[in-house]
């Protein structure tokens, strides 16, 4: 078991990892650049999600 999961995607082949997070506890799924996908949340473009992962690393 795992607190935290993050998988994040900007490709139809990212789709289906994607998809395991919506049933998955503590799965956080981003779509990066795509506004039409299973992901729980969407981000506009990839230095926003650089942004986000270091926002993350210095949370405690």
């Amino acid at each position: 078991k795992y607190d935290f999961i993050l998988a994040a995607g900007d490709d139809t082949t990212d789709q289906e990892m994607l998809e395991i997070g919506l049933s998955t506890k503590n799965f956080y799924s981003v779509s990066v650049n795509k506004g039409d996908s299973c992901a729980k949340f969407h981000i506009e473009n990839p230095g926003l999600f650089r942004k986000l992962l270091l926002q993350l690393t210095e949370f405690k």
